[in-house]
Order: C-alpha cells, then sequence, then structure tokens
C-alpha cells in the first residue's frame, strides 16, 4: 500500500524532531541554571525571558532547516520577523548573538557546567562565521556553474565540504565534553579538555576576516576587484581551464586587465601571496 512509505518518513521525522526538542529543553535548563545567581530585577527577567524564549525558538528552526528539509511556509514569516527584530540575517548569527550576550553577561564560568554552557556558546559564535563562509562558498560554486566553470566550481565544492566535515568535528568534539561524560576522570580532566576546546574554537574563529576564511574565496574576491568587478571574465578566462599557472599569476594578470581599463591597480599584499600560494594546487 503506498502510503505506508509516506507514513514511515512521518514517524521518523518526528522523532527526530522530538529527540532535538528535549536535547534543547536539556540544554536550555542547564543555561537557566546557570543565570540563577545573578540577582535581577523584574525588568531584567522579563527581558532574558524574552531572550531565552527567542533563543528556544531558533535553535529549533535551525534544526529543522538543517535536518528536516526546512521550515513550512506559515512558519517563515514569524521566523523573518524575529530576524528582523535582532537585526540579523540568517538563524545562525541570531543564535550566536543572543547566546553571546547572555552568557557573557550572566555566566560566571564558575561550575562545570557553566564552562560547558561557554564552550557551546563559543561553537555557536564558530558556526554562524562559518555559515557565512558556507553561503558564499556555494554562491561562488553556483556562479561558477552557470558560467559552465567547471574547475571553480569543483574547487568551491571542495572548500564547502572541508568546512562542512570541521564544523562537524568540532560540534562533536564540544557535545563530549558535557560534564556528566566526566564523571570517571573528574574535575581536572574536564578543565584541561574544555580550555584546550576553547583555545582551538577561538583559534578557528580568528581565521574568518573580511574577504572570507578559505584562500579560494579570498583569491576569488580579489581578482574580481582587480578586474573591476567583471566576474564572468575572472570564471571564463582565470578558472574555466586547469591548465593554469599560479593564483598569484593570475591575480597579477587580472591587475594588468584592469589598468588597461583605466582602473586604479593594487599591489598583491604579503597577506595575500600567502593566502594564494596556499592554493598553487587549485591550478593543477
Amino acid at each position: 500500500m503506498k502510503f505506508f512509505p509516506g507514513i514511515k518518513e512521518f514517524v521518523q521525522k518526528y522523532y527526530i524532531a522530538y529527540q532535538a526538542a528535549h536535547k534543547v529543553e536539556s540544554f536550555l535548563k542547564e543555561f537557566s541554571k546557570v543565570l540563577k545567581p545573578n540577582e535581577l530585577n523584574k525588568q531584567e527577567m522579563e527581558n532574558l525571558k524574552e531572550k531565552m524564549d527567542d533563543l528556544r525558538q531558533f535553535i529549533i528552526d535551525d534544526f529543522v532547516e538543517r535536518n528536516m528539509g526546512g521550515l513550512e511556509s506559515s512558519f517563515i514569516k514569524i521566523r523573518d520577523e524575529r530576524l528582523e527584530k535582532y537585526n540579523v540575517q540568517n538563524v545562525p548569527e541570531a543564535i550566536a548573538n543572543i547566546a553571546s550576550e547572555v552568557n557573557s553577561r550572566y555566566n560566571r564560568c564558575d561550575t562545570d557546567e557553566a564552562k560547558w554552557i561557554d564552550l557551546k556558546v563559543q561553537f555557536w559564535e564558530y558556526r554562524a562565521k562559518n555559515h557565512q563562509e558556507l553561503e558564499q562558498l556555494k554562491e561562488l560554486e553556483s556562479k561558477a556553474k552557470f558560467l559552465k566553470a567547471d574547475y571553480l566550481t569543483q574547487k568551491a565544492e571542495d572548500a564547502y565540504q572541508e568546512l562542512l566535515v570541521e564544523e562537524k568535528k568540532l560540534l562533536e568534539k564540544v557535545e563530549s565534553l558535557n560534564p556528566p561524560n566526566y564523571k570517571a576522570s573528574g574535575p581536572a580532566k574536564f578543565n584541561e579538555d574544555y580550555y584546550k576546546a576553547s583555545r582551538l574554537i577561538q583559534e578557528k574563529l580568528s581565521l574568518y576576516k573580511a574577504q572570507g576564511r578559505t584562500p579560494l574565496l579570498r583569491a576569488y574576491k580579489r581578482q574580481i576587484r582587480d578586474c573591476g568587478g567583471d566576474s564572468a571574465r575572472i570564471a571564463n578566462e582565470y578558472w574555466s581551464k586547469e591548465e593554469q599557472g599560479t593564483l598569484e599569476t593570475l591575480t597579477q594578470s587580472a591587475q594588468a586587465f584592469r589598468g588597461k581599463s583605466g582602473v586604479e591597480t593594487h599591489e598583491v599584499s604579503p597577506q595575500d601571496k600567502e593566502a594564494l600560494n596556499k592554493v598553487k594546487g587549485f591550478s593543477r
């Protein structure tokens, strides 16, 4: 009977959603415990409750978008109104902003549970930055596909997948540091692992610059700038073939083109040269 596969899929999605909701409630319960020692007046309590309620909904929205094919149309407008309320562009950014504000203001990090909450918030800050990088790589891949720049398409996809894998591993690391997992090893081991994980996340965060984190994205943006914004020329002439020189050579060619167009050119900075040299393999 044909309706059975649909029922099975619905039950599986419902079970996944139920588990996720339970996990969210457990986490927010721990977060609330961290906040209790703070002496807040009535208005502060109301503001905090509103933020925590919005955080809960954003976390659920994030899960649905990542794991269940996206929100239903009736919920998208509600989500967008909440995003506008916090003046952010997307759900990961909203989660990071709300959690970071509450955490920095009220979390004293004086218990293992409080430190784990802090670590989770740091991860959300990383995920927000990574989400932006992933979106830009996906946009680059889509543009390259449209222009039939196969080489650039593949490199954008490779960079995208690498960041996805990194984010997954980092999340697994953070989740593994949940204090109940340290009943046998004790607080000293937890503290050691907490500070290691915190340093790792902060190191990752420091890699996200205005022009992007991945050498591919930085090189592409640099070339677009040096070609006066002609992204089609970049994709077709500089990235469509595998028989190319290094990206530094391509950037110099782009600067020459820009000079012929009467636009001011710029020297390649040492930082950009280093980034470009790291991706020489892209043109082989």
